[in-house]
């Protein structure tokens, strides 16, 4: 069974939008067929096929081989912004999507219908809202 395909999704739990995919019981984002960019002495490098999933725990990155899984958690994300339109190798349109660990940037590229209206902004909230309770968990509570 391949990831993000809908009998992947129907077990995960996930409910495919328009624009993206989410967990109806949790504050989830799910994003398909990502690509990893970045730059290597020879050029552009590019790490296809990963899927990401954006919850309370951090961001997942499925891939690009089964069953392969990193976890940020959100304790080592600095920010998450969604940027500028881009294309994929093979012309699609996509856009960047910037992680921010430290000084350290992870640029994705997303499939546009995937981050449409709205869509980018709601990915935004739900990253600043868990980047405000995991400083607050640092921080300890108020006096």
């Amino acid at each position: 069974m391949a990831r993000g395909s809908s009998e992947w999704r129907s077990l995960a739990g996930v409910v495919h939008e328009p624009g993206g995919t989410r967990h109806p019981d949790l504050d989830t984002f799910c994003l398909f067929g990502v690509v990893l960019t970045g730059t290597a002495v020879d050029g552009a490098t590019w790490v296809e096929d990963i899927d990401l999933v954006f919850d309370e725990a951090g961001i997942d990155m499925l891939g690009p081989e089964p069953k392969r899984v990193q976890h940020l958690n959100w304790a080592s994300v600095r920010s998450v912004s969604v940027g500028r339109t881009w294309s994929f190798p093979d012309g699609r349109p996509g856009t960047m999507l910037d992680v921010t660990l430290g000084g350290d940037v992870l640029r994705f590229l997303v499939p546009t219908q995937q981050l449409g209206i709205g869509h980018g902004v709601r990915l935004e909230l739900l990253a600043a809202r868990a980047l405000r309770r995991t400083e607050q968990r640092r921080s300890g509570p108020a006096r």
